[in-house]
């Protein structure tokens, strides 16, 4: 699974240059914006339906798993759609076609979304390899093959709303749902209780992933939100990447066993990996930056200078550790609620440091603001996780007891 997803987020890079040669700069910085609002808006509602499927869905029988998503999926999607756009109409003004396509969007990318990650919980591999990689390739063929002279923004929206329905269709199609001797998973309500914080915990850190670029907006234009975004989204992909691929691979086994002895020792192993893959790939991401850039990113929109992105690589490794470390031993000691707190809290600085820091240094004063939320929320998850880690320890010793 690990090289399927590695090859989706190659696809997912590849838009970058792509983009950024067919757009104009100003262009760019309107799709960079569409694409975080459905990011933030159209995402949120799925995410506690996701978080639980990751915790519930393993092992359990599909055919409940089923009826707990389509009980879930109407309502999530007028939400998702709603939720999006209403900003959208604000952000974007009077870009009303780009404001639908981004609506369109949202909505059908939720229901991929929700199919997706039951692919992987359930150790669907080729199922979500495919989808993952029809999703990318669909929508970058599209815009390269039927692209206008003048390409714009809603344009590219749309051939990505296309690449979501083709694999969405392919993911409904591929999923089996047959009878199984397995245990019916837990109630809908259970499912509620535990993947609700997760919303909100989403919904803050998505927004503190983006908000620096709205801010952007309003003080320098569409046109410094493409150069800045460009940057930033191949570093957060480079430096966070590994690390994701590393919990998609031990997070769903941590879950899946209900050994005290095994779950103590997938931990250890988590900690160890996550911790020389982040540190370790940000090193290299530094070393190679200056060339990768000027291949990736078109001329037009690409930035120069090296204090931008090391400050954004190092926000990143800090990220991806907790993102992958230390959310997950607060999920196990079913924290939700604190590491939902926490990122509240980076969110709050990430805002109030983007307020006094663009309209003085523009570009740099967003990524000094990315910087000082990405650590502050890592010392509070670390010190969180240090407590959460004392309390499994003591759990797993007292069950091994039992047994």
């Amino acid at each position: 699974m690990a090289a399927g997803r590695l090859a989706i987020a190659g696809l997912g890079m590849l838009a970058t240059p792509l983009y950024t040669r067919i757009l104009p700069p100003e262009e760019y910085g309107k799709l960079v914006l569409a694409i975080a609002l459905s990011a933030i808006a159209a995402a949120a509602p799925a995410q506690w339906l996701t978080g639980a499927i990751l915790r519930f869905a393993p092992g359990a029988d599909p055919r409940s798993v089923r009826s707990r998503i389509v009980q879930s999926l109407p309502r999530n999607t007028v939400i998702g759609v709603l939720a999006t756009v209403l900003p959208a109409i604000i952000v974007l003004g009077g870009e009303w076609p780009l404001i639908a396509a981004v609506g369109a969007y949202g909505a059908v990318d939720g229901f991929f979304l929700t199919l997706w990650v039951t692919a992987r919980a359930r150790l669907s591999v080729g199922m979500y390899v495919v989808a993952g990689i029809a999703r990318q390739a669909f929508a970058l063929l599209l815009a390269m093959l039927t692209g206008p002279p003048q390409t714009t923004a809603t344009y590219v929206m749309l051939c990505m709303l296309a690449g979501s329905a083709i694999a969405t269709v392919l993911l409904a199609a591929g999923l089996r749902w047959g009878p199984s001797d397995a245990a019916e998973t837990a109630p809908l309500s259970e499912w509620f209780a535990f993947g609700w914080p997760l919303v909100i915990n989403y919904l803050l850190l998505s927004s503190s992933l983006y908000v620096d670029r709205f801010l952007l907006n309003g003080q320098l234009g569409a046109s410094a939100v493409g150069g800045y975004a460009a940057t930033y989204d191949l570093l957060y992909a480079f430096v966070t990447l590994p690390a994701s691929l590393v919990g998609l691979a031990l997070v769903p086994k941590l879950y899946g066993t209900s050994d005290p002895s095994r779950r103590r020792d997938m931990l250890a192993r988590l900690r160890r990996t996550v911790l020389v893959v982040s540190l370790g790939v940000a090193a290299v991401t530094l070393l190679v930056w200056p060339f990768v850039s000027r291949l990736l990113i078109g001329e037009s929109v690409r930035m120069e200078g090296a204090l931008v992105p090391v400050g954004l690589t190092v926000a990143f490794a800090l990220n991806a550790i907790r993102f992958q470390l230390f959310n997950i031993i607060l999920q196990a000691d079913l924290q939700t609620r604190r590491q939902t707190l926490i990122t509240g809290i980076g969110l709050a600085c990430n805002v109030g440091a983007n307020l006094v820091a663009i309209p003085r240094l523009g570009i740099t004063g967003a990524m000094l603001a990315t910087l000082m939320a990405s650590l502050l929320a890592f010392v509070l998850a670390w010190a969180s996780a240090r407590t959460s880690s004392a309390r499994l320890a003591t759990s797993f010793a007292r069950s091994s007891e039992a047994t």
